[in-house]
């Protein structure tokens, strides 16, 4: 595995790495049910205590690295 190889050559394996990099995608048939979720304010509930306990949540719109030019 990843470890593995890495513990023993201290370098990384591309195939390895190039295979769990992907991104993950689920049906297309749950597509609807996500965009659902994602509008009620539940499925942003953990994130947005995480932001008020860090006080950052004022600035959860921030683009600090986004270049305005």
């Amino acid at each position: 595995g990843l470890g593995v190889g890495f513990k023993e050559t201290g370098k990384l394996d591309h195939g390895i790495l190039k295979e769990i990099a992907k991104p993950e995608r689920f049906p297309v048939i749950l597509n609807p049910f996500y965009r659902f979720f994602l509008r009620l304010p539940i499925a942003h509930g953990y994130f947005d205590r995480m932001l008020h306990e860090n006080n950052a949540y004022e600035k959860r719109n921030d683009r600090p690295f986004v270049n305005s030019n």
